[in-house]
């Protein structure tokens, strides 16, 4: 097989501390560029909306227009957005830093001038993320076209049931953010604890979600009423030239501490909650993102487009391609890594009796006139002896192939006999772990602290250690022959 990553060894340095020698990998953020007619519409929470003034680009007292000095912000997203127009690439920036308690951006029903020449709703200063603390489950509607959003922290904290404002709810509401539009971006933004979809994408066109943290949106099981089921971020529309990029999503579909919703329990499994769901049938390409800790599937792929590069956690199926009855699918599934299985119905491991643990790597359900070829996959680790564990399933009446190179390790299949393609002593080091990734770039050297440091990184924090190609290459460098 053939690692698709850059060199990455070790060394010991001062101190007897070992290091790491990897040319770490950065994302291609979007470079952002007013045009000279922009009006750049500033507000922070020492603003005031009676003496909030709008600027261009030549018009900024002093300084950059995303670091401007002497400026006169609005106080309210609300009085802010206010100032838009439609057609024009205007830009709508929250001061880093600040925090905004039950205020959200809203509905966007304006419009930028072109895919080169979007609206922008940002943020400008320095610090971390501004921070909207929504009651209830809406934080941004796009109904517009043409729409950048970069940098803003949704956070629904009368869902969270560890903030002193949480109200249990018996049904769930929206999306935080909900996209019904063409050429929308949203990068490098956060967005955690909806009850409900965490992220929405209706359909459009050119509809791009990347570098974004998507965390601990949950859904509720209540038998056969879907109503209550929730995804971390669901793209499903019938548009093209769509992607999800590089985000990390984490433990989205399911609360243990919320009642109905945890991941399993009497009535049976929560598995219509994903960490992330696109296509259905759109095209869309699914790459480069970490999935953990889903309520089901990590990663659920439907429509055309490939799915590739993406690094699946402790994950009942890390990976799925295909699925729900339709037209068949056409896209490929490669150098994708999985690790640390678990059973859909037990944080143990085990499968809870006769019951299938659907405890699969790569599982692909191609329908009738679709094709997928799998590839350059790796599939490690799993401790579950249980009829159903498998490391690459093909189902579905559509074409699947193996197009080889795909590694299993470790995977043990019908009550502990393994189906290994090698042998350790053909790797590098193929028992690596998220603890030891901690321990040799400084941290704690714990999973928890490794998650930690994960779910708090972004582009004006930015540790390259913890993005998601970096982390990959580490563990994919351990598959490679010594």
């Amino acid at each position: 097989m053939t690692i698709n990553a850059p060199s990455f060894s070790m060394r010991v340095g001062a101190g007897g501390v070992l290091e790491h020698l990897l040319s770490l990998w950065a994302p291609a953020w979007t470079v952002l560029t007013p045009s000279a007619d922009s009006r750049l519409v500033y507000y922070s929470t020492a603003g005031d909306d009676g003496t909030g003034t709008n600027y261009t680009p030549l018009t900024i007292p002093a300084g950059t227009w995303d670091n401007p000095i002497g400026i006169s912000p609005y106080r309210s997203p609300a009085a802010a957005k206010a100032q838009l127009r439609d057609g024009y690439p205007d830009y709508l920036l929250g001061k880093r830093g600040d925090t905004w308690t039950d205020e959200n951006i809203g509905t966007l029903n304006v419009s930028g001038r072109s895919p080169s020449e979007p609206l922008v709703v940002s943020t400008y200063g320095s610090g971390i993320r501004p921070i909207f603390k929504v009651a209830g489950s809406s934080f941004a509607i796009i109904n517009g076209d043409y729409i950048t959003m970069t940098s803003l922290d949704a956070y629904s904290y009368t869902n969270d049931p560890d903030n002193a404002g949480y109200t249990f709810k018996t049904n769930k509401g929206g999306a935080l953010v909900t996209v019904a539009a063409n050429y929308f971006t949203l990068e490098d933004c956060c967005v955690r604890y909806n009850y409900g979809n965490g992220i929405s994408g209706g359909n459009g066109n050119n509809i791009k979600f990347r570098f974004n943290t998507i965390h601990h949106n949950y859904g509720k099981w209540d038998g056969s009423n879907q109503a209550n089921r929730a995804q971390g971020l669901f793209s499903a529309n019938t548009g093209t030239g769509n992607i999800i990029e590089g985000n990390v999503a984490y433990h989205n579909g399911h609360l243990e501490y919320v009642e109905g919703a945890y991941r399993i329990f009497n009535t049976g499994p929560c598995w219509y909650s994903h960490n992330i769901y696109g296509g259905d049938p759109a095209t869309v390409d699914i790459f480069g993102n970490l999935t953990a800790y889903s309520s089901f599937y990590g990663v659920k792929h439907v429509g055309d487009g490939s799915i590739y590069d993406n690094l699946g956690l402790h994950c009942p199926v890390a990976l799925n391609k295909g699925g729900n009855s339709g037209p068949g699918e056409i896209g490929d599934a490669y150098n994708n890594t999985v690790l640390d299985g678990i059973s859909l119905y037990n944080e143990d491991y085990s499968s809870n009796g006769s019951r299938d643990p659907k405890a699969r790597g790569i599982y692909m359900d191609v329908q009738a006139g679709g094709e997928c070829t799998y590839y350059s996959n790796i599939v490690a680790n799993i401790n579950l002896s249980a009829t159903g564990a498998d490391p690459y399933q093909e189902a579905g009446p559509g074409t699947m192939i193996d197009g080889g190179g795909n590694i299993i390790h470790h995977w043990a299949v019908g009550g502990g006999t393994g189906n290994d393609t090698g042998v350790p002593a053909d790797y590098v080091d193929p028992e690596r772990t998220l603890a030891g990734y901690s321990t040799l770039i400084g941290g704690a050297g714990t999973e928890e602290d490794f998650y930690e440091k994960l779910l708090a990184n972004h582009k004006d924090n930015w540790d390259p250690n913890y993005y998601v190609a970096n982390i990959k290459a580490y563990i994919d460098a351990g598959f490679a022959a010594p």
